[in-house]
């Protein structure tokens, strides 16, 4: 089973091809959102929750996620992070452009230097083609949302997991479980993962993050870990969104999804299981993933949530 995807030079496969504009001192803050608001397919970084890593430690394990294809830094004068930023670009073969505003005369000079950078960058992974490979280079997220009215989606999600498994693919889950039975919460898991922690390369299976409760965290930790999709399913009101690694929503809960249609990928709430079974039904979210995967947008990408 294979999905296409873009070759980094390290190996990994990306599912997306963005550009980090990356901050490394508060004073480039609002430069870096600012040139991300305006470049096509860039991705602010700035300060903020790291989920317990230093930032130095953070911004690398963004740089080094699958869908980074290259990255603008930005400083504000000589600084160790951005030297180990270059030299770890530099590594694992992504292109990366630093900007000094100490250098580059102030804000306004900075600010124009850096959108014709990230521009130039832009154009430059804009040639990278998709290429077919194996649905086991794929790390997908999974946020599991315990519901009563989407409870067909334990079913469907175990059988998903079943599919993706058996094809030596890798899922970390950020679950929220009460039943001690749900077949999701007993699935086998390789490892747990800490901050810090990695995915063991190439072990395929089901690996677990803590779930905060807190999307934003969560998916941070995600991207953190190295997937590069994730499906969430969710009751809250605000489905889930991230500008590196893409979100595809799911619910089986046909009210949420009237009222958040324009926000939700898949409506599951309406399966006729007199028709074909469950695990028949299970192989809509994996062609779902296999297709976000490949390229198609996710509701959110296009609104640019």
């Amino acid at each position: 089973m294979n999905f296409l995807g873009y070759i980094r030079p390290d190996g990994n496969i990306g599912v997306r091809n963005k550009i980090l504009i990356i901050s490394t001192d508060f004073k480039t803050d609002r430069i870096c959102i600012n040139v991300a608001g305006i470049i096509l397919n860039a991705v602010p970084v700035v300060s903020g929750p790291t989920m317990g890593q230093l930032y130095g430690d953070y911004l690398v394990t963004m740089i080094k996620n699958p869908n980074t294809a290259g990255a603008v830094v930005l400083g504000s004068g000589s600084c160790d992070i951005v030297e180990k930023l270059v030299k770890i670009m530099a590594e694992i073969g992504k292109p990366v452009v630093v900007i000094n505003i100490s250098e580059s005369g102030g804000i306004i000079d900075s600010t124009t230097k850096a959108c014709r950078e990230a521009m130039l960058l832009v154009r430059e992974v804009s040639t990278f083609r998709r290429q077919s490979v194996f649905l086991s280079r794929l790390i997908l997220g999974l946020v599991y949302e315990e519901n009563e009215k989407n409870s067909k989606m334990e079913d469907l999600l175990y059988y998903f997991i079943e599919h993706v498994i058996k094809n030596n693919g890798r899922i970390i889950t950020a679950k929220r479980v009460t039943n001690k039975q749900n077949k999701i919460n007993n699935y086998p898991v390789v490892k747990k993962l800490e901050a810090g922690d990695n995915i063991v390369d190439k072990q395929g299976g089901l690996y677990e993050i803590n779930y905060s409760g807190n999307q934003y965290k969560d998916l941070l930790n995600f991207a953190s870990k190295g997937a590069q999709l994730v499906i969430s399913l969710s009751d809250r009101s605000h489905p889930a969104a991230h500008s590196l690694v893409p979100i595809v929503n799911i619910t089986a809960d046909k009210e949420l999804y009237n009222y958040l249609q324009d926000e939700i990928e898949m409506n599951l709430s309406e399966l006729d299981y007199q028709k074909y079974d469950i695990k028949d039904y299970s192989l809509l979210i994996l062609n779902e993933v296999i297709a976000s995967a490949s390229g198609k947008l996710t509701k959110g990408e296009i609104f640019k949530i």
